[in-house]
């Protein structure tokens, strides 16, 4: 239920998270059928570029929005208001654990401060990657501040554990969370793909996302382009799901690669539609430059898709094997032709067993799987380790 910031009832956890998302919606619904005792605190409405809006109106679980703004709108960010409104509800709900989405809100810092200040725990759920962004000194050293002074941290897998031990928290004191996949809404597809696939030669990749510069679509386009001049069979088809700033650009380089009669533009998708698209595709790929995670591997995989992914996608090294998919560097163009090619030679058997096997993986994603895992790393104590970040630590982990 949705309540004022100034009606808020006392909660033994509060998580404070950027705004509503189907995913996390699904998290959130299961710690409270779990017994959590918790009130989530939004920092703002789900930005306007997001197509697919969450309703909590009705949701099992309390939460408040501290503004009523779209996050990250224009003239959404009034730092001290925001400072404000989080010390105040905070003050109002009284929690022994505060749970912060991330180092890079204004809200996340109030509530860092507030729970030092009061003595109560301080939980990081994180899912940065070093290799998402070039980092700088300073900011690294920014981030350090906030992750040391945190008595816990929930990371999304490996690679954002590892990160989190370059900016300084003790491994014992990290927690791998996972992500949350509806791992029902999927559940389906797989047995009505083998019928279709059974029936075709051809393979189809379908891509699913934002069309934005750092999904790195022309690459798949370019090797796409190679596997046609090399007279590869069978061949590829691309469906691509999703809008964009790039969109334009994109369409017109299909036209100037002579690819149009295999890459097909569907727009944007609802989750409730994602699956018919996954059950007329054979593969997904994903050839980002930067994900913190990639949760659509996911989603994919729960529809019984072996992935092709990019190196860079956090979830790569926690989902990604040779029984689930295949990895490639976005930086090399004939490792991912390799990788096409490889696909071509398999049967239609051999990909529906890796479908499988991903299936398999997805199902440790599901919501009551996480949920479990949140729990059980929210009610462990957990000492703060006591040495301090000195130059010489920060220039051994490479932050000078």
């Amino acid at each position: 239920m949705i309540s004022s910031h100034r009606n808020l009832r006392p909660r033994d956890t509060v998580i404070i998270h950027n705004h509503p998302i189907h995913y996390k919606h699904l998290l959130f619904k299961s710690l409270q059928e779990r017994g959590l005792h918790f009130c989530v605190l939004f920092v703002g409405a789900a930005p306007s570029d997001r197509h697919e809006k969450i309703d909590v109106a009705g949701c099992e679980y309390e939460c408040s929005f501290l503004s009523s703004l779209p996050f990250g709108a224009a003239g959404f960010r009034n730092t001290m208001r925001t400072v404000v409104r989080t010390w105040s509800a905070l003050d109002r709900l009284n929690p022994r654990v505060v749970v912060m989405g991330g180092y890079h809100m204004a809200a996340s810092w109030a509530a860092w401060v507030w729970a030092g200040l009061h003595g109560r725990r301080r939980v990081l759920w994180f899912e940065s990657n070093q290799f998402d962004w070039p980092r700088v000194g300073w900011k690294e050293r920014v981030k350090s501040l906030f992750v040391r002074r945190c008595d816990q941290a929930h990371a999304y897998g490996t690679s954002s554990k590892e990160y989190l031990e370059r900016l300084g928290m003790a491994p014992e004191r990290i927690g791998i969370k996972r992500a949350v996949v509806d791992v029902v809404k999927f559940s389906g597809v797989q047995k009505a793909r083998r019928v279709r696939t059974e029936a075709r030669s051809e393979r189809t990749l379908i891509f699913v996302g934002r069309l934005a510069p750092e999904k790195n679509l022309p690459f798949v386009l370019q090797a796409l382009q190679v596997m046609r001049a090399r007279g590869v069979s069978p061949e590829f088809r691309l469906v691509v799901v999703g809008t964009g700033p790039e969109e334009s650009g994109w369409r017109s380089l299909v036209k100037e690669l002579r690819l149009e009669s295999v890459v097909e533009f569907v727009g944007y998708q609802t989750q409730a539609e994602l699956p018919a698209f996954f059950g007329r595709s054979d593969i997904l790929v994903l050839p980002s430059t930067r994900e913190p995670y990639g949760l659509v591997v996911l989603e994919a995989m729960a529809a019984g898709l072996p992935v092709l992914v990019s190196d860079r996608c956090g979830c790569a090294v926690d989902v990604v094997t040779p029984e689930t998919g295949w990895l490639f560097s976005p930086d090399d163009l004939e490792t991912l032709v390799g990788r096409l090619t490889e696909i071509s030679q398999m049967s239609n058997q051999e990909l529906h067993q890796m479908g499988v096997a991903a299936r398999q993986v997805a199902c440790e994603y599901g919501p009551g799987e996480s949920a479990a895992r949140v729990m059980s790393l929210v009610g462990r104590p957990m000492r703060r380790s006591a040495e301090p970040m000195t130059e010489a630590r920060l220039e051994a982990s490479g932050r000078l």
